[in-house]
């Protein structure tokens, strides 16, 4: 029996059941006689118990449910054995951490325009720099992977990675354009 590659996952923190199709093929025995093991290295993520599989008409159907507020890394080992043969790849089961922005700016004062994490620098929000619009109450709200915003790859997230950068905002009291870094 062979198993079809298997590519590695890569979920954010608190997203919950993870759905994966996993394709064996054998030219030698029938499908009932094919049975799957999948095993995690990393009973904290991911215990073994919360691999669940079962046979569908396409394959295998897979759900990974790694404990909740867990991050990190898990390489799962997967087996497939007929009677006599068997075949086993792995993959890395990868969880990011989840970082949450959140303010009223300024007291409730500056309304309007966008705040985000600036990586580089530059004062433009990248593609790659999360952020959000803010609202007419001042406030804004965010989340990002801590391994995307962790430019220093220190495992936390400090001034070190970046700015938070305010810009085409104003304030509520005298309308005024502001831009704040």
């Amino acid at each position: 029996p062979l198993i079809a590659r298997l590519s590695d996952v890569l979920i954010d923190q608190g997203d919950g059941v993870y759905s994966l199709a996993v394709v064996v093929e054998d030219v030698d025995s029938d499908e009932e006689f094919l049975q799957l093991e999948m095993i995690s290295d990393n009973e904290i993520l991911l215990p073994s118990n919360r691999i669940e599989f079962e046979r569908t008409a396409e394959g295998w159907r897979v759900e990974l449910t790694p404990v909740l507020g867990e991050a990190g890394v898990a390489l799962v080992s997967v087996k497939v054995s007929d009677e006599t043969l068997s075949s086993s790849q792995s993959f890395r089961f990868v969880v990011a951490e989840t970082v949450g922005f959140s303010w009223i700016t300024a007291g409730g004062f500056l309304g309007g325009g966008v705040v985000f994490v600036d990586s580089n620098r530059d004062g433009r929000q990248g593609l790659d720099e999360p952020g959000s619009e803010i609202q007419r109450d001042g406030s804004f709200q965010f989340s990002a992977r801590l391994i995307d915003v962790d430019s220093n790859q220190d495992g936390q997230l400090s001034f070190a990675d970046g700015d938070l950068v305010v810009n085409e905002g104003f304030d509520l009291w005298s309308g005024s354009p502001l831009s704040i870094q």
